[in-house]
């Protein structure tokens, strides 16, 4: 008897694609250690290359203007790095007594329960619980990030070859695409994009790092410095970053000062979330380039896995070049927004900026 045909066959394209991912992801894996400084890198030379520009504006000649910036660049690394690297080599010395402090207060918070007959067990669930393990999630990822300085020269180096690239690329580009408008148009529409994603996104990490640190310093809470730095950093992770970076603050709080201290912390960063993630980022950043929650937490698994800690940094960066990439492309502009927190409106009025498309098309009109 013959069988029918199913409709459920898979199409040997889809297995190939498949196959070319799993292939491509255990590659980015492998060269993790050359790929992590080539990825900074180029996040610096995103955030750099408008002051080369404007630079150039004014009338410097491009090496000047390139030479300044990485100066600056260089300026603030050694500021960072001498206000940063002491505290986090000291933070790193406490973690085991802060875990201590931490396990007797648990100890002790299980003995109140069952004074108050909350639990009837004697084996209290809360007890097999380790508050510490933040303390070394937290300084696993302050020596990934310092691990970075290792690397420092390289990354200098592909940022300073990347900007002297800066000012002529869009010729370059101009000059490939010149007799087919369209890939002109989309590698403008992503550049512009991306770029304002980026340069208003570490402006906002900025502000909610110095404030987070701040409003430590003012509570008395030891290693303002590393709660703001890690404040920063953590913000590029919308929606789990900042709740990520309270926790330390907060368990800090509760060992030095207690129960109430630290209640009042935690309120601090909630206010600092609800004010700049849930008014100000959206406000500016604009409702176009935010990812769903889902999309959030998967991309940071998968680039922590692939990267190691610093992926956790970089890893909604890279999903939002990979967002405006598929959306810049017609073939691909589903999976873009399917990538997207919401659908995309009928208009951009409200968003925190518009994108400047117009430019583009002129300039594709021009080339022709």
């Amino acid at each position: 008897m013959k069988m029918p045909d199913s409709n459920l066959t898979i199409k040997p394209t889809i297995l190939v694609n498949a196959a070319a991912l799993v292939v491509i992801i255990a590659g980015l894996k492998m060269s993790s250690p050359i790929l992590i400084p080539v990825l900074v890198a180029a996040f610096l030379t995103v955030l750099g290359g408008p002051m080369v520009l404007w630079l150039k504006d004014k009338g410097f000649p491009s090496w000047i203007a390139v030479l300044l910036v990485v100066i600056i660049m260089v300026s603030v690394l050694v500021v960072a790095g001498i206000f940063i690297g002491n505290s986090v080599n000291q933070f790193i010395n406490v973690v085991p007594e802060y875990k201590v402090t931490l396990q007797a207060k648990t100890m002790e918070l299980v003995h109140w329960l069952n004074e108050k007959g909350i639990t009837s067990t004697e084996e209290n669930p809360i007890e097999n619980i380790d508050f510490g393990v933040t303390m070394d999630i937290a300084a696993a990822l302050l020596t990934s990030l310092g691990g970075l300085l290792t690397n420092t020269f390289l990354i200098l180096f592909i940022v300073l070859l990347s900007l002297l690239e800066v000012s002529g690329i869009h010729n370059k580009i101009k000059a490939a695409f010149e007799n087919n408008g369209r890939p002109l148009f989309q590698y403008h529409d992503f550049t512009v994009r991306f770029k304002n994603y980026l340069i208003i996104k570490t402006a906002i990490s900025i502000l909610t790092g110095l404030i987070a640190g701040l409003w430590c310093y003012a509570m008395n809470v030891d290693f303002p410095v590393i709660i703001g730095f890690l404040a920063f950093f953590l913000n590029y992770i919308p929606n789990f970053g900042s709740i990520i970076a309270a926790i330390p603050a907060v368990l800090i709080a509760l060992v030095e000062h207690g129960l109430w201290p630290a209640l009042v912390v935690a309120i601090g960063f909630l206010v600092i979330n609800v004010v700049i993630g849930s008014f100000m980022e959206p406000r500016f950043m604009g409702k176009g380039l935010g990812l769903s929650p889902l999309v959030v937490f998967v991309s940071m698994a998968g680039w922590t896995w692939i990267l190691g800690p610093v992926g956790a940094f970089l890893s909604v960066p890279l999903t939002i070049t990979i967002k405006i990439a598929l959306e810049t492309n017609e073939s691909t502009r589903w999976l873009g927004v399917l990538m997207s927190r919401e659908a995309p409106g009928e208009s951009t009025e409200d968003d925190g900026f518009e994108i400047e498309v117009a430019s583009p098309c002129a300039d594709v009109e021009s080339s022709r």
